[in-house]
């Protein structure tokens, strides 16, 4: 849908996934899937970011660093709750 020039409609399906996605995570109580879940949300969530961002620089390239900036957040919130040992990380 985004390369086809449809954005908004593009914007909404990754907002419903992202939205299904957690609130599915209420209900189930397996930790596994909560974990997998975990790293689907990064998905819709990266995306999100990335067609919200606006065009500071010509060069695409530069975006990245805000972009891939503030997905640190969301990857430590689901690194610190998947309890991974630290040598798994690196």
């Amino acid at each position: 849908m985004i390369y086809s020039g449809k954005v908004v409609e593009a914007m909404e399906v990754h907002a419903v996934l992202l939205l299904g996605l957690s609130l599915s995570m209420l209900y189930i109580k397996d930790d596994e899937i909560q974990k997998t879940y975990q790293a689907l949300l990064l998905l819709p969530v990266l995306r999100l970011v990335n067609l919200s961002m606006p065009a500071f620089y010509e060069i695409t390239l530069y975006s990245f660093v805000f972009i891939y900036g503030l997905l640190t957040i969301p990857v430590t919130i689901a690194l610190t709750h998947q309890d991974l040992p630290r040598n798994n990380l690196e």
